[in-house]
């Protein structure tokens, strides 16, 4: 069974990407057919974009785990801005069975000016496998409610992104 698994660079919550795996594999989604009885097992897949946090939790665990890892890396230097998006769809429409979405608030500085909003990279992956009619899981860092809190938080520990009051 092949899981995607996509989530917001700022992704800080290991445990909730592990459990999230497990029951993927527990509770595998209704498009997965497994091997008939007597048949060896199909070996677990993690497919990620190599980028974050939620990613590279995933890798951890699949790779203690003995899953198969295929790591999808952005060509920023080929795509510039758009390389994310199109490593989303490659990663999508070379075939899942499940995604595993994990959402946090935009930290973006040209997004300081608007509404705290999720990030857009796992979002796009996310909408891009639902609409191609791939179950997702979504799981979120903090109610949409205090997106504004978390982003506050988020740029007052980081020193790279201009604070809340600049």
């Amino acid at each position: 069974m092949i899981v995607l698994v996509t989530g917001s660079r700022t992704w800080d919550q290991p445990l909730v990407v592990a459990e999230a795996m497990i029951e993927a594999r527990d509770n595998p989604p209704a498009i997965y057919v497994p091997p008939p009885s007597g048949q060896p097992a199909e070996k677990m897949r993690l497919r990620h974009g190599a980028s974050g946090k939620a990613d590279m939790t995933a890798d951890m665990y699949a790779t203690k785990w003995g899953w198969e890892i295929q790591r999808y890396p952005a060509a920023w230097n080929l795509y510039g801005p758009a390389a994310g998006n199109i490593r989303n769809t490659f990663m999508v429409n070379d075939g899942i069975h499940l995604c595993l979405s994990f959402h946090d608030v935009c930290i973006s500085r040209n997004h300081l000016d608007k509404p705290a909003h999720w990030s857009h990279g796992a979002m796009h992956c996310a909408d891009f496998a639902e609409d191609a009619g791939y179950e997702v899981r979504r799981a979120y860092a903090c109610a949409q409610g205090d997106l504004e809190q978390r982003r506050d938080w988020f740029l007052l520990r980081s020193p790279q992104t201009p604070s809340v009051a600049s």
